[in-house]
């Protein structure tokens, strides 16, 4: 084994003299070497990965980073069968001509991810109104059952039930697809993602 080593550690030692004195060429190595380090931290940051095994049906899960947040849902079994249908009826009903996103044409019917804004503990609900171009949120609250609204009947869904302002208090509720149940409320937007060995990615593709 020492014999082996030895012809590589005299090897390295002479290419290291060598570079030092050839300091071009030094700086040649130092910046592929540094270009395929970058590459390589990039590959490995690629997507955001969930075990699915923290995911439940019960509670909603929530990752949050910097200045975003995921809700991540997976469908309650009773409700599952619902929203399929519910989501087959629009893609019927919708103009052929117009493809869907990546995201809605995923083989995940179980999970749902929707992404928002999070900044300064405050979850930053998307609204339709230029003026309040979000509204702040600091808890929601997630409803794995079926519920009326306004005498409407929800498949499950999910509510701020602590805003910064009582004057929202009620009107800031989605379904489990992320579409706004308030005509103060923008839908919530769908990353890409994938599921693979065990993990929810998200921003990964089938490929990944």
């Amino acid at each position: 084994m020492k014999a082996a080593i030895s012809p590589l550690l005299r090897g390295s030692q002479r290419l290291i003299r060598w570079l030092v004195n050839r300091p071009r060429e030094m700086l040649i190595v130092a910046f592929i070497i540094g270009f395929i380090a970058v590459l390589l931290l990039n590959r490995q940051a690629k997507y955001l990965a969930i075990p699915l095994a923290d995911i439940s049906s019960q509670q909603l899960y929530i990752h949050k980073g910097n200045d975003s947040a995921y809700l991540i849902i997976k469908m309650p079994r009773a409700l599952l069968g619902q929203a399929i249908r519910q989501q087959n009826a629009k893609a019927l009903s919708k103009n052929p001509l117009v493809s869907d996103p990546p995201h809605k044409t995923q083989p995940h019917p179980n999970y749902r991810v929707l992404a928002l804004q999070y900044r300064h503990g405050y979850y930053l609900l998307p609204s339709n109104r230029w003026w309040h171009y979000h509204v702040p949120c600091i808890h929601i609250r997630y409803i794995p059952h079926n519920f009326y609204h306004h005498g409407q009947l929800v498949r499950g869904g999910f509510k701020c039930d602590y805003s910064a302002s009582e004057a929202w208090a009620d009107k800031l509720l989605y379904n489990l697809q992320g579409e706004s149940l308030s005509p103060y409320l923008a839908n919530l937007y769908t990353p890409l993602f994938h599921i693979k060995d065990g993990e929810l990615r998200i921003g990964s593709s089938r490929s990944d």
